[in-house]
């Protein structure tokens, strides 16, 4: 196998590493928005998210042979070049792994802050619902104190 063929293997395998790093410090900032609920904040990485998606995306359309032929072309490397381009792809799977786990915190976070959020605007409710009880319902005036007189 030629070098240069070696070299587009790392080089491919290389860049989604990055991206897939760069993926996992976004998730981790994400996942710290959504602890301290700053939602402008969320909004911005996850747009960045979606750029370094959408990289990924076009590098792998772009070469997709790359993919379809690694596990036949990797036994005509050389063991140096065979073993970083795996290394690579093990470092990659591992970082998706944590991106994984980061993404379900974040998920389980959303959703326990949308709970909270739902149990708060049902207290709202009810506390102007027994408002509304206790408050006049007609025009008339009427005493609010047990001393009419005064």
């Amino acid at each position: 196998m030629s070098t240069r063929k070696s070299m587009n293997y790392h080089s491919f395998f290389k860049h989604r590493y990055e991206h897939c790093r760069i993926l996992l410090a976004l998730s981790e900032e994400q996942n710290q928005a959504i602890v301290e609920n700053r939602l402008d904040d969320l909004l911005s990485i996850i747009g960045r998210k979606q750029r370094v998606l959408k990289l990924m995306e076009d590098e792998k359309r772009q070469h997709p042979e790359l993919w379809e032929h690694w596990q036949s072309d990797r036994e005509t490397f050389d063991a140096n070049s065979r073993e970083q381009c795996e290394q690579l792809l093990s470092d990659t799977e591992t970082v998706m792994a944590s991106l994984v786990q980061l993404e379900q915190q974040g998920t389980s976070q959303l959703q326990k802050n949308r709970d909270e959020t739902q149990q708060q605007l049902h207290l709202v409710s009810q506390s102007m619902q027994a408002n509304d009880a206790y408050s006049d319902q007609t025009d008339e005036k009427t005493h609010r104190y047990l001393n009419v007189g005064r």
